[in-house]
């Protein structure tokens, strides 16, 4: 599913189900769908999509059966419940350094992590949230506890992408 940049979008899903089923988002179960007796129902639903393909996936009921017609978007983009932290705010360890592009939003981001634990930035986050998002190129879904928290970028034995900025939200709106 397509959306033209970050943030929440209501997307319609045109469905019928003989039970229970669920739809996922970026390999995340996104929400449940009730069973409609088999009726076609339009479900409006409201997702934080990333920019660009996005993919949904649909889980049918284990005894049962489940049609999806459609799923559309059919509102703009809303970000009201998403934190976003620029990298370069984020507190910097081993070679992980904040480097000059102007293709960056606020002309910055951090370069340099990986190859080694050290390497790395810690992005403080203070609003529950279900994923973390991506700034063009990387999604990751995760799944966290209300209340305070620290992302923590690395990889032990390779360099890792650079990071401009990451945005968390819940899943669902």
């Amino acid at each position: 599913m397509f959306a033209p940049a970050d943030g929440y979008c209501t997307v319609h899903a045109d469905y019928a189900s003989t039970a229970s089923s669920a739809l996922g988002l970026d390999g995340d179960t996104a929400l449940p769908l009730a069973s409609t007796s088999g009726s076609l129902t339009d479900k409006a639903l409201k997702l934080y999509l990333s920019s660009g393909d996005n993919r949904i996936t649909a889980a049918g009921p284990s005894g049962g059966s489940l049609t999806l017609r459609d799923l559309r978007v059919t509102s703009g983009i809303d970000a009201t419940g998403a934190t976003t932290c620029q990298a370069e705010a984020a507190t910097q360890a081993g070679a992980a350094a904040v480097a000059n592009d102007t293709w960056a939003s606020g002309g910055t981001y951090v370069g340099s992590i990986g190859n080694g634990l050290g390497q790395r930035p810690h992005l403080p986050g203070e609003r529950p949230c279900g994923r973390a998002l991506r700034d063009e190129t990387c999604a990751t879904p995760t799944t966290r506890s209300p209340g305070p928290a620290t992302a923590t970028f690395s990889t032990s034995s390779a360099s890792a992408p650079d990071i401009d900025k990451v945005t968390a939200a819940p899943l669902s709106g």
